[in-house]
């Protein structure tokens, strides 16, 4: 509706919310028109379970505006279990094939409240915040080099461009291996981590493994 024209979005408190509810807020986040970069939800109640904070979660998985999602303060002080958080990391980073890793949502910062000590964010979708918030420019290369460790090449091949494709193929690697050099704050660490902790010997592999991949499959 026209939630979805709104720059910020306060739900804050709101009891009455349903896990239907958070589905249609999700169908409005999925949308190509959608603007909202700041949904604030605290305080909402915890018995909207796993259907409601999955389809949240789905909605984040396929928007490019949100960069803030205020989620924290369950009603009851009710803690995120496991599995919610799960649909949460597959939203920003899904390892099921490059293509989904690269259509996995790169835009989002932030998703618990800095006050909420009963649910601190597991360190994986930490470090996908922070790629987002720290090296916006970088984030989808570098999830696609941490997630798969070979590049299959032979959905390429099946493209109309055939070996028109390689020298895009090259360029992707040229400036995918910037993300080997960046590192990041976590928000619990004194320390910056490395985001792919890969030696250039290591990156010249995987490039000429695919690489490889590639020329032994033209026909």
């Amino acid at each position: 509706g026209s939630a979805i024209h709104c720059r910020k979005l306060d739900l804050e408190g709101n009891i009455s919310i349903t896990a239907t509810g958070l589905c249609c807020l999700s169908n409005s986040l999925q949308s190509d028109s959608c603007c909202i970069e700041a949904l604030h939800l605290f305080n909402i109640p915890s018995a909207i379970g796993d259907d409601g904070m999955k389809a949240l979660a789905r909605g984040l998985a396929h928007n490019t505006s949100l960069k803030s999602l205020h989620l924290g303060c369950l009603f009851n002080n009710a803690t995120i279990p496991p599995a919610q958080w799960v649909a949460f990391s597959t939203a920003l980073c899904d390892p099921s094939s490059v293509n989904s890793t690269f259509l996995s949502n790169h835009t989002v910062q932030r998703i618990m409240d800095e006050d909420d000590t009963d649910n601190v964010c597991p360190e994986d979708i930490d470090l996908y915040l922070r790629l987002s918030e720290q090296h916006p420019k970088y984030a989808a290369s570098c999830k696609i080099l941490m997630k798969h460790q070979h590049l299959h090449m032979q959905p390429f091949l099946q493209w109309k461009w055939g070996l028109k494709f390689l020298p895009v193929a090259v360029t992707w690697f040229e400036q995918a291996k910037t993300c080997t050099t960046l590192n990041v704050q976590l928000p619990l660490e004194e320390r910056r981590v490395v985001v792919v902790e890969e030696s250039d010997l290591e990156f010249e592999s995987r490039v000429l493994s695919a690489m490889y991949e590639f020329v032994r499959g033209m026909p």
